[in-house]
């Protein structure tokens, strides 16, 4: 199994409603009042949801970024790249952002790399994150990821067919969690973790 193509990018919804992550980090934004001057990355964006969201409830700059398979996915919408180009908005690859964020949002994106790839993503998110920047990380639980039919165990997580492709899957633990965060230098303001829900907020 070792030699398995994972595809992350095929995790992306299709969807239009919000994620509950982009609305926490959407209250954070109000309660700290930049909401008219905030500069916000949606990392591991997606098809787009999220930042979409997040342009129609406040005035900030808001950007977005994905491998480059999905930035080429979403580059093919070409109604919904025209939408974004006249909000101001960068859909790229984190390498070619240029600038540094007060808040990132990062939406059921460590939940499908594996782990060398989330050390990566976090330490990435770190780097982009302006001092004292926040941001908000949500992931699968374990009782969401465990209850595919069809799974196959992969390190902490599961191998998880999806149509034709393969995707990997995994619901961290609170503790795994902790520790890839502070490891970076990241401080914990709220860690929420139930059967349903993992999500964490945390300062530079």
């Amino acid at each position: 199994m070792n030699n398995v193509l994972i595809k992350p990018e095929v995790t992306a919804m299709n969807v239009t409603r919000e994620a509950e992550s982009a609305r926490q980090l959407l209250k954070m934004i109000l309660l700290d009042g930049k909401e008219n001057n905030a500069e916000v990355l949606d990392y591991g964006c997606g098809l787009g949801r999220n930042v979409r969201y997040l342009i129609e409830n406040t005035k900030c700059i808001i950007d977005g970024c994905d491998t480059e398979e999905q930035v080429r996915n979403i580059n093919q919408d070409l109604e919904k790249m025209a939408y974004f180009a006249r909000k101001g908005t960068n859909i790229t690859t984190s390498g070619k952002l240029g600038t540094t964020y007060d808040y990132i949002l990062n939406s059921h994106v460590l939940n499908v790399v594996t782990d060398d790839i989330k050390k990566i993503i976090v330490a990435d998110i770190y780097d982009l994150l302006k001092v004292g920047g926040k941001a908000v990380i949500q992931v699968r639980t374990a009782n969401d990821v465990e209850s595919a039919k069809t799974k196959i165990k992969h390190g902490d997580g599961w191998l998880i067919k999806k149509g034709k492709h393969t995707t990997y899957q995994e619901g961290i633990t609170k503790e795994k969690m902790t520790a890839l965060l502070e490891d970076v230098g990241f401080t914990i303001i709220n860690h929420r973790f139930t059967k349903s829900i993992h999500m964490v907020e945390i300062i530079k």
